[in-house]
């Protein structure tokens, strides 16, 4: 590779490493999601043979590695879990040691699971979800009222999974915008097709995992307001609550806003 960039300013160096639709920033080193070819910048004061050298070690492997699937399956192990979210929003408010946690989710139960494994495996999804978002919302999930804790809830999952966020913006919102007030399983088929053009690991999902995606991606959007119901796939519209819409304004997650107006 050329370390020559005719491109280098004074105030970056720039590799051309790859095209990619990931976006990671990584100590000193952005990589950025474009649709063009991604460039590695670093700062003017690290060498162009540094910057080389990286590129050479593989880095592009390790993002991807750290970054893991743009699309994951993992959305198939919950929906909305309102109940559920409630409680573990109320323990990681009160910051309870791992000890108490363990004994919340396993001795007392509180999740109300069959077995103790099912109750931790529960609870590390409700916990990853909350973690994307700070305790304000937290505190709308365990204590707001059933619109404002479910759609606080659902932004947090839309922040998780960005297979749900995606198909809010460019299939709820799509249909919606031309007056077509009713979604199609070959709609959602459609979608998992076009995610596997941008992540190649979702040509890897069985018919079955698919299959798991699209009744837990109906389900939530049946929850949170956005369906008539799982059966009819009716789209209603669905109006952000001013604390959940002041919240993610004042956070700048301006991406799970625009995912939760598909239907305004």
């Amino acid at each position: 590779m050329d370390t020559n960039n005719s491109d280098v300013t004074d105030d970056f160096y720039s590799l051309d490493i790859a095209s990619s639709n990931k976006c990671l920033r990584l100590g000193v080193i952005h990589y950025c999601s474009t649709t063009q070819p991604l460039l590695i910048t670093g700062r003017k004061e690290w060498t162009k043979k540094w910057l080389y050298d990286i590129y050479s070690s593989g880095i592009f492997k390790i993002l991807k590695e750290l970054m893991g699937t743009r699309y994951s399956g993992d959305i198939v192990a919950g929906s909305l879990l309102l109940p559920e979210s409630r409680k573990i929003a109320q323990l990681l408010l009160s910051g309870v040691d791992d000890q108490t946690w363990q004994r919340s989710i396993v001795t007392e139960n509180i999740l109300q699971k069959r077995s103790p494994e099912a109750a931790r495996r529960l609870a590390r999804l409700i916990r990853k979800r909350l973690l994307t978002m700070t305790p304000d919302l937290w505190r709308m999930v365990a204590e707001g009222t059933t619109e404002v804790a479910t759609q606080a809830m659902l932004a947090a999952i839309i922040k998780d999974s960005r297979l749900l966020g995606d198909c809010l913006m460019n299939v709820v919102h799509a249909r919606w915008r031309v007056f077509e007030k009713k979604l199609s399983l070959i709609d959602l088929n459609n979608y998992l097709d076009t995610c596997a053009q941008v992540d190649p690991d979702v040509l890897q999902w069985s018919e079955i995992t698919r299959k798991k995606v699209r009744q837990i991606i109906i389900r939530i959007l049946s929850e949170a307001g956005y369906l008539a119901s799982t059966k009819s796939l009716k789209l209603l519209p669905v109006m952000i609550h001013p604390e959940v819409a002041g919240y993610l304004q004042f956070h700048k997650e301006d991406y799970v806003l625009k995912c939760m107006q598909a239907t305004q």
